[in-house]
């Protein structure tokens, strides 16, 4: 699955997490997220954690041909 810059970016800006949040939850260095938000590479590990974190905080991948090309965030319900 193939994760974009942009995508990690909107996933944040829907969560209202910093850089620092995301790097956080995900157990990577905040200097690895900042660089490939600046537009360089990571490895697929990297990437994995990064998506199973978003996932965790509420995001939902839309996957197209093993692209994600666009994601939501879910409804929060009323546990009762």
């Amino acid at each position: 699955m193939v994760l974009t810059k942009e995508i990690v970016k909107a996933a944040r800006a829907l969560l209202n997490w910093t850089q620092h949040d995301l790097a956080s939850r995900a157990g990577i260095a905040m200097g690895t997220l900042a660089r490939f938000e600046a537009s360089t590479g990571m490895h697929d590990d990297t990437a994995t954690k990064l998506i199973l974190a978003m996932q965790q905080g509420g995001i939902d991948l839309i996957i197209d041909d093993g692209m994600i090309v666009g994601l939501k965030k879910r409804k929060k319900t009323k546990e009762t």
